[in-house]
C-alpha cells in the first residue's frame, strides 16, 4: 500500500497546475491561434476586388476584420458550382505560431493537416458527395491570432488569407448542360422510334 501512497498527492499537484494554466489562458491573450471551418459567420470580409468573399474571389486573396482578441469568422459563398472536396486556407500575415487546425466541421472532411509552425490548414474528403456544397455560405473561423513585438503580444486587427480548393462533383447542373442533356435524350428517343418502325416494316 505504501507503494501507491504518493498517487493522491501527485494528482492534486497536477490538478492545481492544470487549473492555473486554464486561468492564465482565460485571463490573458492566448498564444496559440486556431483555424476551423463551420457555419457562416458575421465579421466583415472583403474579396480580392473589394466585393464579398467567395470561393473564387478568395483564390486571389481576401481580408477579414478581427475583434479585440484577434478572432473573427469570414463568410465565404461557394460560387464554384461544385462541391468542395478539399479546402486549404493559407494566412499571409505574420503571427505567433503554433497554428492549430480545428477538426470539428459539418462538411464531412477528415482530420485536417497543416498548422504547427506553418501558415496553412487543409481539410479534405475522399467522398465525391461530401464537402462544402455549391451555393452554400460557410464560415472560416480564426481564433486568437496575435503578433509579438518585443514588449507584449498584440492581437491582429485583420487577416489576409487565400483559399485553394479541389472540386468534387457538380452540385447544380448549369442551364446549358441541362439543354444539352435534354437534346441528347430527345435524339436518342427519336432514333429508337425509327428503328422500331423499320423492324415492323421488315426493313431491318
Amino acid at each position: 500500500m505504501r507503494r501507491f501512497s504518493h498517487i493522491p498527492g501527485f494528482l492534486a499537484v497536477a490538478l492545481l497546475l492544470l487549473c492555473c494554466g486554464s486561468a492564465t489562458r482565460a485571463d490573458g491573450i492566448p498564444i496559440d491561434p486556431d483555424m476551423g471551418l463551420e457555419g457562416s459567420g458575421s465579421n466583415l470580409c472583403r474579396g480580392s476586388e473589394g466585393g464579398a468573399c467567395t470561393q473564387n474571389s478568395c483564390f486571389f486573396g481576401c481580408i477579414v476584420d478581427l475583434d479585440g482578441t484577434g478572432s473573427g469568422i469570414a463568410d465565404i459563398f461557394n460560387d464554384s458550382g461544385f462541391n468542395i472536396a478539399s479546402n486549404t486556407i493559407t494566412v499571409f500575415n505574420i503571427f505567433d505560431p503554433p497554428l492549430n487546425c480545428l477538426a470539428a466541421n459539418p462538411f464531412g472532411y477528415g482530420p485536417p493537416t497543416g498548422g504547427g509552425d506553418g501558415n496553412s490548414c487543409m481539410w479534405s474528403t475522399e467522398s465525391l458527395t461530401r464537402g462544402i456544397q455549391g451555393g452554400v455560405t460557410y464560415g472560416i473561423h480564426f481564433f486568437f491570432f496575435t503578433f509579438s513585438p518585443p514588449s507584449s503580444s498584440t492581437p491582429l486587427t485583420s487577416l489576409s488569407f487565400k483559399i485553394a480548393s479541389r472540386p468534387g462533383i457538380v452540385a447544380t447542373p448549369e442551364p446549358g448542360s441541362l439543354v444539352l442533356l435534354g437534346t441528347g435524350l430527345a435524339v436518342l428517343a427519336a432514333g429508337r422510334k425509327v428503328l422500331k418502325g423499320r423492324r415492323v416494316l421488315g426493313l431491318l
